[in-house]
């Protein structure tokens, strides 16, 4: 299996999701993700790595919208893999909401302060990253308590994982690199202190490759039904899944409130009035 972190994989599946099925699946990933997000006001949100995913940033309801990620001419595999991962990064500058910032850094090393945004947006993130755990401990640091992190990622036992190992020559990036399954990253959030909000299967469709053909679109809609169906009666079968969790914050009671949640516990008068009690003539 290829390494899902090298230059060549990253500049692969950027073009891949320029392709019918790769907009397809972006289109379903950014409708779910934007039915998860909170309405609240979140002041600054950022799409750390990853991928993008048209429509999500700027359905958040923020005052700073910033994206970090490498600088698209630093791949060293070659004068043809800068080009195509440098016209990918610049159509996704053109699609991107406006007034985004840009941060140039690896998601392993996020340049970000300490609980300083409100929202991390990680569109394949995992699947582009060597040590996603790296990511994922970057991440949860720069998020505040009460704040979110949103996650995309393909489903590594779906129908297109299987497709795809049925098919060695198959264009599709699932199998190209390591990808992790949604309960994995549950778990791996859970230990870094978050809750899951929500999370979904996406996309059951086969990864058709031209939607230009008649024969392709006709198939397309005929399998519409496994968009309803999926979710109820194979959700193992998607081909990705979004996750919503919440940074957990601990909330400390006061003495009073702890001695009147405790009402067999006895509170010690002060010395002051134990002394005051003693001196007071007898009645």
């Amino acid at each position: 299996m290829r390494d899902s972190s090298a230059p060549q994989y990253r500049a692969a599946l950027r073009a891949w999701f320029a392709t019918p099925p790769g907009r397809e699946l972006a289109a379903a990933e950014a409708g779910r993700l934007r039915a998860m997000l909170p309405a609240a006001y979140l002041p600054a949100a950022a799409q750390i790595g990853g991928v993008h995913l048209d429509g999500v940033m700027a359905a958040v309801n923020t005052g700073v919208r910033a994206v970090v990620g490498p600088l698209a001419g630093t791949v060293t595999a070659g004068p043809e893999m800068v080009t195509a991962d440098a016209k990918t990064a610049a159509a996704e500058a053109e699609t991107a909401p406006p007034a985004l910032l840009t941060v140039h850094a690896k998601p392993e090393h996020t340049p970000l302060g300490g609980n300083s945004i409100d929202l991390a947006l990680l569109p394949h993130t995992l699947d582009l990253c060597a040590d996603p755990h790296a990511v994922l401990r970057e991440t949860a640091q720069v998020v505040a308590p009460d704040g979110y992190i949103a996650v995309a990622g393909f489903n590594p036992h779906g129908l297109w994982a299987w497709l795809n190992w049925l098919r060695p020559g198959s264009p599709h990036p699932p199998r190209r690199g390591r990808h992790h399954p949604l309960a994995v990253v549950q778990d791996w959030l859970a230990l870094l202190g978050f809750e899951p909000v929500a999370g979904e299967m996406v996309f059951y469709r086969p990864p058709f490759t031209d939607a230009r053909r008649p024969r392709w679109r006709r198939w397309h809609e005929r399998l519409a039904f496994l968009e309803r169906a999926g979710p109820r009666w194979w959700p193992f079968a998607a081909a990705a899944y979004v996750l919503l969790a919440r940074k957990k914050t601990l909330r400390l009671a006061g003495v009073a409130e702890r001695a009147r949640a405790a009402p067999g516990l006895a509170v010690a008068p002060s010395p002051v009035a134990a002394a005051a009690s003693l001196q007071a003539p007898n009645s």
